[in-house]
């Protein structure tokens, strides 16, 4: 098994990642190989460290002067069958 890999399979993925690399951009294999574990490298330091703002978020808090839904029959879901 090559040194630095699980496992034959993920030797032989790793190499393909970087031969499509190599092929696409016109660099040497072993350049992309570099590229590659930059990029990882990269992906690693950056996993966690960016949080979502709460300001811009896509659901926002329901304000405290609308009542809650507390019963079926005062939706308007005619889809739901309940008019």
């Amino acid at each position: 098994m090559p040194h630095g890999y699980d496992s034959l399979a993920d030797y032989y993925r790793a190499h393909r990642e970087a031969m499509n690399l190599s092929l696409a951009t016109g660099c040497t294999p072993k350049e992309a190989e570099i590229e590659l574990r930059r990029r990882a490298k990269a992906r690693r330091a950056a996993c966690g460290t960016h949080a979502p703002d709460p300001a811009h978020t896509d659901n926002p808090k329901p304000s405290p002067d609308e009542p809650p839904h507390s019963d079926f029959r005062d939706w308007d879901a005619s889809w739901m069958q309940r008019d």
